[in-house]
């Protein structure tokens, strides 16, 4: 990765995503217009915009499911765009997309479970008859 990336603030140089000028095109039509930003370690951060703002293409550049077709990327160090570190990124990270739904072998899941039990709730989703 080149030397231009965006300086992490001072005192935070964690950074766990590192973007710059990133691009990602479908023939003429443009989903991600070179965008640069930083994550830091332990930072909350989100994308907001409209659809067909080019949220979603981001994510998953970042998350090695598309090439980007201009700038570069890199999550935990490693590069987005080159395959062994794809296999890297991917051992290291975790998504849950908003259409999925949690296998209940999950860890989150039997945590939750049996958190709700410890502290006498029902674990089981119910609605009201209001």
């Amino acid at each position: 990765m080149n030397d231009n990336l965006p300086a992490p603030l001072p005192g935070q140089s964690d950074r766990v995503v590192q973007v710059d000028k990133l691009s990602k095109k479908y023939g003429e039509n443009i989903a991600v217009n070179d965008i640069s930003f930083n994550l830091i370690k332990g930072e909350v951060f989100a994308f907001l915009g409209p659809n067909g703002a080019g949220k979603t293409t981001t994510v998953e550049i970042l998350e090695c499911l598309r090439n980007p077709t201009g700038g570069q990327a890199r999550v935990l160090g490693y590069d987005v765009s080159k395959r062994s570190d794809q296999a890297e990124i991917r051992k290291r990270i975790g998504v849950l997309h908003k259409t999925s739904t949690p296998s209940t072998d999950s860890p989150f899941v039997r945590t939750s479970t049996t958190s709700g039990r410890c502290s006498n709730t029902n674990s089981t989703p119910t609605r009201s008859s209001s």
